[in-house]
């Protein structure tokens, strides 16, 4: 076949999921090309609750393999399928769930808090969910106040300094890739950039988010960015800055460190994986036990509870 234009490489897309009944998710770590051809973008919690609520009854998830997993757990009823069946977060398989239940029993008193960022496995062991989102203010309105949290340890640490009133113990680890940035890139930019905000992801290390001007979840840094009146310095992966840039050429947003904040996982789905995925020929449909659904749906569930409540008291 020969080399098409990525122009029409989308239109052919587009016509594939129109004759698939097919929506395309692509989260947010994919390069614009991909968000271009996609019906939802967003985190990973983001895709799970939009898959439970597309009218389509097939959903081809751009990202990696937890995602399409939680969506599969969110949406029993659709179809999931993972772009490329090689796409895994590392993070996720630096925890065992035979840890986690040993944990358990030697701390029952101990509520186990996870990140939407980790497998069925780890979930289906947990007490509640957290997305980077509403980290924060999940852990603060629990009632218990001895927790674990896993598996992303940079997130922990910005948790636990957020909220000292609760006991926190952090799994160690996190996202290799945004935690190979380091203080010095942050000292390198403000050289380089002086004056010029600096969004870091509340994922990245504490030696780096203590140096920021604003921390979040990638949606955060995005909302900041597009309400940014000028540059921003974006430490993320460089999907977003990417995707910055050509959504608003005018604001010259800069990336920190782009040799290290490069997800390969991500890189993995191409607009040409995409379309030989929704003809069935890359990709893998994603198939979950029901009785790990139904164990790994629970900690969700008590996340949606629990922000439910948070929102009907402030209205």
């Amino acid at each position: 076949m020969p080399i098409r234009e990525p122009i029409v490489l989308k239109e052919d897309i587009k016509q594939l999921k129109r004759e698939t009944d097919t929506a395309v998710f692509a989260h947010n770590y994919m390069d614009p090309d991909i968000v271009e051809i996609a019906d939802v973008c967003g985190d990973g919690f983001d895709l799970a609750m939009a898959a439970a609520n597309a009218p389509q009854k097939n959903i081809l998830i751009c990202g990696v393999r937890y995602i399409a997993e939680t969506a599969a757990v969110m949406a029993p009823d659709k179809n999931i399928r993972l772009s490329h069946s090689q796409a895994g977060c590392p993070m996720t398989g630096r925890v065992s769930a035979a840890r986690v239940e040993m944990f358990r029993e030697q701390n029952p008193d101990v509520c186990i808090v996870v990140s939407i960022n980790s497998s069925l496995q780890i979930k289906a062991n947990a007490d509640i969910c957290v997305t980077p989102t509403n980290a924060v203010s999940v852990i603060r309105a629990l009632s218990r106040d001895k927790i674990l949290f896993l598996p992303d340890g940079s997130l922990g640490e910005y948790i636990a300094k957020m909220v000292p009133e609760k006991q926190i113990e952090v799994w160690p680890g996190g996202c290799p890739v945004l935690r190979s940035v380091e203080r010095s890139d942050i000292e390198l930019a403000r050289r380089k950039w002086p004056n010029v905000p600096v969004a870091v992801s509340s994922r990245c290390r504490s030696e780096v988010t203590e140096l920021a001007d604003m921390i979040g979840s990638t949606n955060e840094i995005i909302s900041f960015c597009e309400d940014s009146a000028h540059e921003v310095i974006i430490c993320d992966e460089m999907a977003i800055h990417a995707r910055m840039n050509e959504k608003y050429p005018e604001k010259f947003f800069k990336q920190l460190a782009p040799s290290k904040l490069i997800c390969n996982s991500m890189r993995l789905t191409t607009l040409e994986i995409v379309e030989r995925a929704l003809k069935q020929e890359a990709g893998e449909q994603i198939l979950v036990p029901f009785d790990l659904a139904d164990a790994a749906r629970e900690p969700i569930d008590a996340m949606i509870k629990l922000m439910s409540v948070k929102k009907r008291k402030r209205t």
